[in-house]
């Protein structure tokens, strides 16, 4: 698969409390799954930057484990930072729209990107975390919690 390159463009002033929706030994069960099973070099360096995440050389590689359902295309990202820190971006999107949540590794919404595509590809901002956004992360939660036993039986990667 090809990995997915996002600039983004980002607002200030949208921190909000964290949310803890995922927060269980699922989401950390995930984690690992990405991380035996994904993409173990996709460049997310902009995305980090977005959100403030400490880089590595000014480098930002995670691991990605993306699906594509009913048009939906969902990723879900795993960037352990310079300190030991480990940051779940999972994303979704159509061809046009989409959204990215950074999370931390017990499923808290820490904060959301909201994107555009357009000729000249993405653009994203920063979004408060209001009632819409809080049922769209809802939902993406569900669907890899859903999915967990599926992604469970894809086979390791071989590097």
């Amino acid at each position: 698969m090809k990995a997915l390159t996002l600039a983004l463009i980002v607002g200030v002033g949208f921190l909000a409390p964290a949310i803890a929706i995922a927060g269980d030994a699922s989401w950390a069960r995930l984690v690992d799954l990405t991380k035996r099973k994904g993409y173990n070099d996709v460049p997310f360096e902009h995305i980090c930057k977005d959100f403030f995440l400490p880089l590595h050389d000014d480098k930002c590689i995670v691991y990605q484990l993306p699906y594509t359902d009913l048009g939906i295309t969902h990723s879900f990202n795993v960037y352990t930072d310079p300190a030991g820190s480990v940051h779940i971006m999972p994303s979704e999107h159509d061809y046009r729209l989409g959204y990215i949540y950074l999370t931390d590794l017990d499923g808290k919404l820490l904060e959301v990107l909201s994107g555009n595509k357009d000729n000249a590809g993405w653009t994203w901002s920063r979004v408060p975390i209001d009632k819409t956004v809080k049922d769209r992360f809802k939902e993406e939660v569900d669907y890899w919690l859903k999915n967990e036993d599926r992604l469970s039986k894809e086979p390791d990667r071989k590097d």
